[in-house]
């Protein structure tokens, strides 16, 4: 017969953090008796969160995965994806950074700077309810690591990292113009590179960066009507097709008038 007392079963299970299997394996008994021994005592179980919450912290080297969080050319074109289309979002104990798009290059593109910091993205495809005919492909990866070093970080910071570094200002100018830009057809044999944002901040640092590596630009304000009114920035690249040219072959996007 097991020899169970109320108050070493309360320890066992809420002060030393068993779970019901290994509180059996020390009686030499079922899980289904200490079950039956806590229901007698009174004893509250776990709710889901409080297992999912004890399962993490017992696990947690298992579970973590430790990307290289420092400055190079593929965190600077994360950050410039993850400023504009990409995303970086906390729910539960997910820490997810991720991309939604319909373009499969850039989709790739972006997986495989993820992949190249030691974040290990998976690939998914779904049909929009919308718009059965369309394919929008998602890139997610999960990190608690990146996710607090990301939200840790300042514009100040980024700007400083940035605008010492050439290769910096290039890659995050790709990514950020893979998600934001596009190139634009004025007249005949004419292009122009446009780049859109509504963060006055990010509007900023990308202009920084265009004067840097010596693009002249222009900017005008509209209003985004899918964004409750917000102020809409168009950063226009000036000199015509020279200068459309030279801002390709510098940043070499994956789309939008890249190879």
């Amino acid at each position: 017969m097991v020899n169970i007392t109320e108050e070493y079963l309360y320890q066992l299970y809420w002060s030393n953090k068993l779970s019901t299997v290994d509180i059996g394996r020390i009686y030499k008994c079922t899980e289904a008796n200490i079950r039956y021994y806590m229901r007698k005592f009174n004893i509250s179980f776990r709710t889901p969160s409080e297992k999912l919450k004890l399962f993490y912290s017992k696990n947690i080297c298992k579970v973590t995965i430790t990307p290289n969080l420092r400055w190079n050319k593929n965190m600077c074109y994360i950050l410039g994806v993850t400023y504009g289309d990409g995303w970086v979002y906390r729910k539960r104990y997910n820490y997810m950074v991720g991309l939604g798009v319909v373009n499969k290059e850039f989709a790739i593109s972006f997986m495989k700077s993820l992949n190249k910091i030691g974040l290990h993205p998976s690939m998914s495809v779904k049909i929009p309810k919308n718009n059965r005919h369309s394919k929008q492909f998602h890139i997610i990866a999960n990190s608690r690591l990146f996710y607090e070093w990301y939200t840790g970080l300042t514009f100040r910071t980024v700007r400083a990292k940035l605008l010492n570094n050439k290769k910096f200002m290039v890659a995050f100018l790709r990514g950020f113009y893979e998600s934001e830009g596009t190139i634009e057809h004025r007249s005949r044999n004419n292009y122009r590179i446009t780049i859109y944002n509504t963060n006055n901040n990010l509007v900023e640092l990308v202009e920084c960066c265009l004067n840097n590596l010596n693009f002249k630009f222009s900017e005008y304000i509209t209003t985004h009507k899918g964004r409750k009114n917000k102020p809409l920035y168009h950063i226009g690249i000036l000199g015509g097709n020279k200068e459309t040219t030279r801002f390709l072959s510098l940043i070499k996007p994956c789309i939008k008038g890249g190879d």
